[in-house]
């Protein structure tokens, strides 16, 4: 029995193989017909004996595929396939496609929807083998499943064309020919800049068998783009092929696809920008319905924050009494809200530095970079120089008119501060990207895992995005080794550690011994 479920799962493949055929939903599946394959092909020769089956190399593992329903119509039952687990039996030198097919026999249904694998976060490509994603026994591949509504009867058409098998492929009846026609339909798709503006939208209408290539081209002509021009749409955070069609989603009136254009997303920011910075630079109601309270303590009205945003409040150097209440954008940069502090405070942006979570926060980062989610609320520690706000609040103080007072405060913030803050202005050098490599156990041959963070974020950022990735694999401590010392202070910066771009940084697991190599 044992070799038995070996030769079906390793993927062996025969004499003939069964190709599926297309339907007018152009990746929706129906019947099968018997194609000849390439081993068919071959002279009948008894001398040849690469006329026997194939057989797919490598040792044999088995994979937990997970199915994750990412998107079912409401008269589907989600539990009956949303986070199970099947155990599955392949030699490494399979193809992914043998997965592919394995799943299809687990789960009938998923011939008629969009099936995606991912392992560790990669899609997987049916072309490649198991191999070459450097599977161990037992990994984890998740199975990401898109169910279009027509899925359900296709797969019920197909079961009762099995049961009357002999109508399967006839034309004609006894009777004469008889002959279909299928209704025009169309579908009416809302797009939308992926991470630009929310509230800006665009619609336009396809044939339900249309390919959304054809929504491509309509596109790059509206907005004078060449046929060169790189665009991407999205559903459910999917990437749609250009020949899918509207049936082959199950898409229906009203639906919402993203359009990845990196420069269009640049204008619906700066448009953003601009019009937050109005709001935040204007009268003090116009303020107030951007969601600006100048502090906490004192006001009496409540926050008012844009639809689908999130609520920041600034704390001024550790002091609870000077919290600063702000309405943002999921996808406005912070920079908008830092702007206000340093017109309010009367401070420049070299005398701030803004953290979330014990980090330095990048003024370009939006709330949507920070995974946070609408309605939210946030606290961002703003640390001021003390002494420019007490050089600022003395000169305001000594002034006695409104004129004289308006000079002053100009002055005081154009004016050199002291000689210490100038070197240590002087000194200090802007966050910038690096790219941090950690070796798994300290295994030479292993694949190294690049970790692309702030060169002065500190070791404990990079530890809990390590056990994150890594928590599958049975990973739930590591201790860091950089030049065959440890890292023992987690709070300590890449920058002060003298770790740089590209540099690699031991990650011993659990508790085992580090051995020098």
């Amino acid at each position: 029995d044992d070799d038995e479920n070996d030769d079906d799962d390793g993927g062996n493949e025969s004499d003939i193989e069964i190709v599926p055929t297309k339907t007018p939903y152009s990746s929706a599946y129906s019947t099968s017909k018997i194609k000849p394959s390439n081993t068919a092909r071959l002279p009948q020769m008894s001398s040849i004996s690469s006329s026997q089956p194939q057989q797919a190399k490598g040792p044999f593992i088995q994979l937990n595929l997970r199915t994750n329903v990412r998107s079912a119509p409401t008269s589907f039952d989600k539990k009956s396939m949303h986070g199970k687990s099947n155990m599955v039996r392949f030699r490494t030198g399979a193809k992914v496609q043998k997965l592919l097919d394995k799943y299809y026999t687990l789960y009938p249904i998923a011939k008629y929807c969009i099936v995606k694998f991912e392992f560790d976060g990669i899609a997987m490509d049916v072309n490649n083998t198991i191999a070459g994603y450097d599977m161990e026994d037992e990994e984890l591949v998740d199975v990401l499943l898109i169910i279009p509504s027509f899925a359900e009867s296709k797969l019920k058409n197909e079961i009762d064309a099995q049961t009357s098998s002999k109508h399967l492929h006839s034309g004609t009846k006894k009777g004469g020919s008889t002959t279909t026609s299928t209704a025009v339909t169309y579908v009416k798709i809302n797009t939308r800049i992926k991470d630009g503006d929310p509230e800006k939208t665009h619609t336009y209408q396809l044939k339900s068998t249309d390919p959304f290539e054809k929504l491509v081209k309509a596109y790059r002509t509206q907005h004078s783009y060449s046929s060169f021009k790189h665009i991407v749409l999205k559903y459910n955070d999917i990437p749609i092929e250009g020949g899918q069609t509207p049936s082959d989603l199950g898409l229906v009136d009203g639906c919402l696809v993203e359009i990845c254009d990196e420069t269009e997303k640049a204008k619906q920011v700066n448009r953003m920008l601009a019009k937050s910075a109005k709001h935040m630079n204007g009268d003090a109601s116009s303020s107030n319905a951007k969601g600006d309270i100048p502090h906490s303590s004192s006001s009496s009205g409540a926050v008012v924050v844009p639809p689908g945003g999130v609520t920041v409040k600034i704390r001024i150097n550790g002091d609870d009494k000077s919290i600063i209440t702000y309405g943002i954008m999921l996808n406005a940069p912070f920079q908008t809200i830092m702007s206000q502090v340093y017109e309010k405070k009367k401070v420049t942006e070299k005398d701030c530095k803004f953290e979330f979570d014990g980090q330095r926060l990048n003024p370009k980062t939006t709330p949507r970079d920070e995974d946070l989610e609408s309605d939210e609320t946030i606290v961002i520690e703003a640390k001021i120089d003390k002494s420019a706000l007490e050089k600022t609040t003395k000169e305001t103080s000594s002034t006695s008119t409104k004129d004289f007072s308006s000079s002053t405060s100009t002055a005081a913030r154009s004016a050199p501060v002291s000689n210490a803050r100038n070197s240590a202005t002087m000194n200090s050098q802007p966050p910038a990207a690096i790219n941090v490599l950690t070796l798994r156990n300290n295994v030479q041959s292993a694949r190294t895992k690049k970790f692309r963070l702030s060169n002065d974020s500190t070791i404990q950022k990079m530890k809990q995005g390590y056990i994150k990735y890594y928590r599958k694999k049975g990973c739930s401590s590591v201790i860091f080794y950089h030049n065959n010392k440890q890292i023992t202070d987690l709070k300590q910066t890449f920058v002060t550690l003298g770790i740089n771009d590209m540099d690699t940084v031991i990650a011993m697991e659990n508790g085992r011994k580090f051995m020098k190599k």
